[in-house]
Order: structure tokens, then sequence, then C-alpha cells
């Protein structure tokens, strides 16, 4: 969400359902069935509320965390044709770190 300003975004991999008719199911319709199935509940979210400043001090980091010298994370994307900014979520399993981008 901070990437695009706090604007909420929600990701589908359904390009659209089909009934043997032929007829499309409507979208709100197979959301509302999986929501219903996986007991997720509907929330009005407007996305979050942030100081336009403070944001860009976020996301200034998280560029240079990938695009700039001495970066966490920038041996691995210092070659990339696209900047990426990188918020950080450690998973730990025991010595080992797993580093999600």
């Amino acid at each position: 969400m901070l990437a695009n300003g706090g604007n909420v975004v929600n990701p589908t991999i359904i390009k659209s359902i089909k009934k043997v008719d032929g007829t499309e199911v409507a979208k709100e319709e197979y959301e509302a069935y999986f929501n219903e199935k996986l007991g997720i509940t509907q929330e009005e979210d407007d996305g979050i509320t942030i100081d336009p400043e403070n944001l860009k001090v976020v996301l200034e980091g998280m560029r240079s965390v990938t695009s700039e010298r001495g970066g966490t994370a920038y041996s691995y994307f210092k070659n990339f044709n696209i900047e990426v900014r990188r918020k950080n979520r450690i998973c730990s399993s025991g010595r080992r770190k797993q580093y999600q981008f």
C-alpha cells in the first residue's frame, strides 16, 4: 500500500468464471462465495492516511535498500532495468533467514 500512495489493492488471479450455459458469473457473486467459504469478512478500507512527507521518506528508504551501494539488497537488484523498492519481511527458521520482497 505504501508504494502506490496508500491505496488498497485487491489482487485476483481469476479472469472470469462461466456457467455451463456460457453466461459469465458476476465478480461480486463469486467473490462473495469465496469470502464466505474462506471466512473472510468484508471491511471498508479506503487505504491509509499518511503525511506525504513521511511517505516520501519511507519510499526513499525502500528504494535505497535495493538501488544504492550499501543497501542490504543492492547486490541482488543492482542490474535490474526497473526500479525495485523493498519492504523487509524476515522469516526465520532456526539459523536460516528467508527474505520476502
